[in-house]
């Protein structure tokens, strides 16, 4: 059975059938749905078969016909829409019913918008640039995310502690660090996290999985930030600036360090003494010194260091090794 809205609003006839609708990915052109058809030319009336009232996922029954002016409800989320062909497409993401599959690696998409997104990443395409540095998107929510790194603005704020951040992901991550939930756990060790992304990450450390391949050298990571900043060797690209003295770096963690030269910011505090550093690194180095631990060891003899530049230091002295 097939239901047939005629949306006044939206001047489309929308047909719902999961079969249908996953053929006509073949069919159509990348519209966000199918073109017009005509009534008595459908496969059911054609083969005698007259269409029956079906309930809808919205729990409308279709008669073929308006049978009243929106607004429409969604019963499950309360969204609304101006008309009942328009809501019966959204609830079909509730019911479950994803009749758009990618034809390369078989996902399911419930709307054929988002298939057409999820597409590009098979394809390479990146038809959205950003008009400030060129750099092009495969998606637009994304070159608007990024165009935020221009323009320094950071419309997510923390309820908890005012702290903004350019993405949405980032702001929700960082409230759970005021509550302590960590949701995602790993199935291996049980390592928890805040973020899934996080928990996938983490993941590879077991498998060895590195799915992060370079373009230009085929070397892989396990982790795609760290292909990123990889690549960079190879162009030379350093395109995070000192908003200060315009210093470049090919990473935006070392500017972000760099800009505690000009802040004077020492976020990194000793829990014996107080002293304050500008890297955790330098730190925890120096936290070692308060416990006369001597965690570098020279791979060549016996001797061990609290400093890595002492350490490079003592290695010179076995001829440059």
């Amino acid at each position: 059975p097939v239901l047939l809205h005629t949306c006044t609003m939206l001047s489309a006839h929308v047909r719902f059938k999961s079969t249908l609708m996953a053929s006509a990915l073949g069919k159509y052109e990348d519209d966000e749905e199918p073109p017009e058809s005509n009534h008595g030319s459908s496969g059911d009336e054609a083969d005698g078969h007259a269409e029956e009232p079906l309930t809808t996922p919205s729990g409308r029954q279709g008669d073929g016909t308006n049978a009243s002016v929106g607004p429409f409800a969604c019963s499950v989320c309360d969204r609304i829409f101006p008309c009942q062909g328009s809501l019966d497409v959204h609830a079909l993401s509730h019911a479950g019913g994803k009749a758009f599959p990618c034809s390369v690696c078989g996902k399911n998409f419930s709307k054929k918008s988002n298939l057409v997104s999820h597409v590009r990443i098979h394809t390479g395409e990146k038809p959205f640039s950003c008009s400030a540095c060129g750099k092009g998107f495969a998606q637009k929510i994304s070159l608007v995310a990024h165009e935020r790194t221009h323009t320094g603005e950071k419309p997510f704020t923390c309820s908890v502690c005012a702290k903004s951040f350019f993405h949405k992901p980032n702001m929700v991550a960082h409230r759970k660090t005021h509550t302590g939930e960590k949701p995602y756990g790993c199935s291996v060790c049980g390592a928890t996290f805040f973020r899934k992304e996080s928990m996938a990450s983490h993941a590879r450390t077991h498998t060895g999985e590195k799915p992060f391949a370079c373009p230009l050298c085929g070397k892989s990571f396990s982790h795609k930030p760290n292909m990123v900043a990889h690549r960079k060797t190879h162009t030379g690209e350093k395109p995070f600036a000192c908003g200060v003295c315009a210093k470049t770096f090919t990473h935006k963690a070392n500017m972000a360090l760099h800009m505690r030269t000009h802040s004077g910011e020492k976020p990194f505090a000793c829990s014996l003494c107080g002293k304050r550093f500008t890297q955790k690194a330098h730190m925890e180095s120096h936290s070692r010194t308060h416990a006369g631990e001597k965690a570098l060891a020279c791979s060549l003899c016996s001797e061990s260091f609290v400093h890595p530049s002492h350490l490079s230091a003592h290695l010179r002295t076995h001829g440059g090794q």
